[in-house]
């Protein structure tokens, strides 16, 4: 019975794990992206954005994670894209 239920859930389950994943690793990408030199931050940010893939995540965008473009605070590059 319970078997049936996870079943019946399981894209749901998979979708929010591809958002947890893509949220937790979207953060690192904007902390680690803020410590480097602008020439490099984009860099960073694409290979974070392909491990967050591999891993099953779903990349989000700065202004989706805690740390990102969209804060006020820290040493952030402006005028970088995304």
């Amino acid at each position: 019975m319970m078997s049936g239920l996870f079943k019946a859930v399981e894209p749901e389950i998979q979708h929010l794990k591809g958002l947890a994943l893509g949220v937790a690793l979207g953060a690192v990408r904007e902390m680690v992206a803020r410590q480097v030199p602008p020439h490099l931050a984009d860099q960073l940010r694409e290979i974070i954005d392909n491990v967050t893939k591999k891993v099953g995540g779903d990349p989000v965008g700065p202004s989706d994670v805690p740390f990102g473009q969209t804060a006020t605070s820290g040493n952030q590059a402006s005028g970088s894209p995304r």
